[in-house]
């Protein structure tokens, strides 16, 4: 069930259930203290980098060709990158399929545009049903009246406020903590309700930095020169014209200089003109064109370097790499994809899967190789052990091939699936439980 939909037993809760906050003060010195509760809490500290709006990291990968291919470069090829749960089972797999496979490329995205991403949890009693991913723009840490995150006796802020637009009609929440000011529109959710993905964390990590930001100024100027050497580009193919009329014989009256401005003025592309030899025309050409390019290479070359991925990717123009730059380049930008598979891992380990297992052993992701490069080179340096005799080629082995290349399974292995098309479709045709109150359909409801 959604949390908007749930708000009233969200917010009936017992006493011993009520959220322990702490605020934050600021010295004399201008430094922001913890007034009460753990020492751990992350200080706020007042800040004079002024962060680029969410909103305007969106324009860029919305309008910028670099950004945009940047962006999805990551998230293609993260999405290409094959997993597997282990230990499985067929209620986790068919969960996996459903439930968490269809939500990583926009969570990836999300990640590199915003530095993170939020995901609702939705629930129906203490039954997870599914995700819905939000708007990362309309998402914040609950403050207090001063502009100050709200902290539980952990050290962790104690939820998020969720603004929606003017349009929507927004719930009233009661028992909130006194502590806790909302914005206008807005609604407060636990810490517990939502799933949060950070990207690079820096300082307190409260507000991470994705790989848009870091580039952001050097795209836009970069847009700026693309705009002027497009309105140049633009002038050469439509020249400007300069005449000269006259010499020391023949004085042009001011009537033959409008007559002739007014011929140049309607030429176009089939025109045919005469002139005295005492006219001269001159075709006038920009002397700057060249250097706009090269200062437009330069920005973009600058634009690659923060993304964090080979230019021939990021471009897609193929242009000439030396191949062991080009080599260290992918394994570089593959660590920065492990590290986004650290993320999402260690927040489905372990905030949802406990959940689902239910006392079992947790499931953890194990991630397939995502460079192309560096699984031909591995199946070079075990084709040489093989040749050696260093390794000896069975089933066990084998499978593993397949599973690395997408392989169907061998006929005879069937039989030893644990977990198949036909054991899912058997566990997803099973009636879910009612609760008391019986089926709810607001469990479909996802925020704006």
């Amino acid at each position: 069930m959604s949390f908007i939909s749930n708000l009233s037993n969200l917010f009936s809760r017992n006493s011993k259930d009520k959220i322990s906050v702490m605020l934050a003060k600021k010295s004399k010195s201008g430094e922001v203290i913890a007034q009460s509760g753990s020492e751990i809490a992350p200080p706020q500290q007042e800040t004079e980098i002024e962060r680029v709006a969410m909103i305007d990291l969106e324009t860029a990968y919305y309008v910028d060709p670099i950004v945009f291919n940047g962006v999805n470069l990551y998230t293609r090829t993260f999405n290409t990158a094959k997993y597997k749960l282990t230990p499985n089972s067929i209620e986790m797999e068919a969960f996996n399929r459903y439930k968490i496979k269809p939500l990583i490329p926009e969570i990836v995205t999300h990640m590199c545009v915003y530095g993170k991403s939020f995901v609702e949890i939705l629930e129906e009693g203490e039954t997870i049903t599914g995700f819905a991913i939000l708007d990362p723009k309309r998402v914040d840490y609950a403050k207090n009246g001063d502009e100050l995150i709200v902290y539980n006796e952990e050290g962790l802020p104690v939820g998020y406020s969720i603004t929606f637009s003017k349009s929507q009609n927004v719930p009233v929440q009661t028992n909130l903590d006194k502590n806790i000011e909302l914005p206008e529109n807005s609604i407060f959710v636990p810490r517990d309700k939502l799933l949060y993905f950070p990207l690079f964390k820096i300082g307190s990590g409260l507000y991470p930095v994705g790989i848009v930001e870091p580039i952001y100024k050097t795209t836009e100027i970069k847009l700026n020169v693309e705009e002027g050497f497009g309105q140049s580009t633009y002038r050469l193919g439509y020249p400007l014209l300069k005449f000269k009329l006259g010499d020391d014989r023949h004085e042009p009256t001011p009537q033959q200089i409008q007559d002739y401005m007014a011929e140049f003025g309607n030429l176009n592309e089939e025109s045919m003109i005469g002139l005295p030899h005492y006219a001269e025309v001159e075709v006038l050409e920009s002397k700057k064109t060249e250097q706009l390019q090269n200062n437009l290479n330069y920005f973009i070359s600058e634009q690659i370097a923060g993304i964090g991925a080979p230019a021939s990717l990021v471009t897609g123009s193929g242009e000439k790499t030396n191949r062991s730059v080009l080599i260290v380049q992918s394994q570089m930008f593959e660590r920065n994809l492990k590290l986004i598979q650290d993320r999402i891992s260690y927040v489905f380990e372990s905030q949802i899967f406990p959940r689902i297992v239910k006392g079992g052993k947790v499931p953890a992701f194990d991630w397939n190789d995502v460079s192309i490069q560096d699984i031909n080179d591995k199946a070079e340096r075990l084709s040489k052990y093989v040749e050696k005799g260093l390794i000896i080629p069975d089933e066990e082995i084998e499978t593993l091939i397949r599973e690395t290349e997408d392989l169907p399974k061998r006929k005879r292995d069937n039989k030893k699936d644990t977990v198949g098309d036909e054991d899912i479709r058997k566990q997803e045709s099973k009636p879910e439980p009612e609760d008391s109150n019986g089926p709810s359909r607001e469990s479909d409801k996802k925020l704006d």
